[in-house]
């Protein structure tokens, strides 16, 4: 049918009362750690923006690190941005996480608007993949 897929799904505790989502081959490397969740919450243009993320804590070169679920899912190197296609923070199956480039600056937004371009993410995904 039009809605199975070959990929199962598992959900993952973030909070008392919330959970993840993830494909259930991720299960195994995922399940020892303790996830919680987390809201940024920014103000542009005048709009608040709320972007919701999962995170560990762990402990790197004996400091304490937030290892973000979607960068461990997708193994997002550094430099790079890990995006949730459907903009749903919480739902972290590979399917829906697209690695592309650094962040966009004001003068992309900016761009993208006056020029009336659709989908800016991938036009600079494109440009460094020397398309």
């Amino acid at each position: 049918s039009l809605f199975t897929s070959s990929v199962k799904m598992a959900w993952i505790p973030v909070s008392r009362w919330r959970r993840a989502l993830i494909d259930d081959d991720d299960l195994p490397r995922c399940a020892p750690l303790r996830w919680h969740v987390a809201t940024d919450k920014k103000t542009r243009k005048n709009r608040t923006v709320r972007h919701t993320y999962i995170y560990a804590d762990v402990i790197l070169n004996g400091k304490k690190a937030e290892l973000r679920l979607a960068r461990y899912i997708a193994n997002c190197p550094p430099g790079k941005r890990v995006w949730h296609i459907n903009n749903n923070g919480m739902d972290c199956r590979k399917s829906n996480l697209r690695v592309s480039g650094e962040r966009l600056v004001p003068a992309d937004e900016a761009f993208a608007v006056k020029h009336d371009l659709p989908d800016i993410f991938t036009l600079l995904e494109d440009s460094e993949n020397g398309a």
